[in-house]
């Protein structure tokens, strides 16, 4: 595994993580942004074919959870995030895909920002809560590499 220091954090990157896949680079700004925080924050290898690839030496922590059999990309502290982003001409489609996508591997989720008001997002992700969705952490991926908090559960 390679890993690297980030302020008063570490990013390691799992040797199966694909340095050419569409969305590292997006990942590695996620990465250090919570590294920067003094987390430890693993990048994880999409489901893999390859021989070499054990999921329960990778996700043994998902194994018998609703989330089992699926590869969220990061691990930060001991929780699981996904990064989502979608290109669209409809934002409020955009947005709904990239929380019904996140959802399904995650309740922590970093998604690319969409041109949508908070108020509007945060009323989505309660209607989502209403219905019985698990939403822990929302962060937003601003164009220039910055996140922010957008919704965080707070009822413990």
């Amino acid at each position: 595994m390679t890993s690297y220091s980030v302020g008063k954090g570490e990013v390691r990157i799992h040797p199966l993580v694909n340095e050419n896949d569409t969305d590292y680079k997006k990942l590695i700004e996620i990465a250090e942004f919570f590294a920067m925080k003094g987390e430890t924050v693993t990048l994880t290898p999409k489901m893999s074919r390859r021989g070499d690839f054990r999921y329960e030496q990778i996700y043994g922590d998902l194994i018998g959870t609703k989330y089992e059999g699926k590869c969220p990309d990061l691990k930060v502290g001991d929780k699981w995030y996904e990064h989502e982003g979608y290109i669209s001409e409809n934002p409020k489609n955009a947005f709904r895909n990239m929380l019904h996508d996140g959802l399904a591997q995650s309740s922590h989720l970093v998604i690319d920002t969409p041109n949508l008001t908070d108020h509007y997002m945060i009323r989505s992700i309660r209607g989502k809560i209403e219905r019985g969705e698990r939403i822990e952490e929302v962060w937003l991926k601003d164009r220039d590499g910055k996140l922010r908090l957008l919704y965080k559960n707070t009822n413990g």
